[in-house]
């Protein structure tokens, strides 16, 4: 799972992207500088928000691993089982 302060960076990204969004200027007269600036913190959350869900990923595809290993071998134990006994 997330602990609270993940929970808290993934939200505060979330909101500093929207805050981007809502106050975005229209019209093609945007200063190039102010511009970058914007690009530059919707890019900062955005990287904080992978750099969170990044090590959930590798530990979800780890377990995922040592489950079909272990979901395996059960299935050997149940098809030795299931074999006729050679007398």
């Amino acid at each position: 799972g997330f602990s609270l302060a993940e929970i808290k960076g993934m939200v505060e990204a979330e909101e500093t992207r929207a805050t981007l969004r809502a106050t975005r200027p229209g019209g093609d007269g945007i200063d190039p500088d102010t511009q970058r600036a914007r690009f530059e913190q919707g890019l900062h959350a955005l990287r904080s928000q992978l750099a969170v869900v990044e090590p959930k990923i590798e530990q979800l595809t780890e377990l995922r691993a040592d489950l079909v290993e272990r979901i395996a071998r059960m299935e050997r134990r149940i098809a030795d089982i299931d074999q006729p006994v050679k007398a």
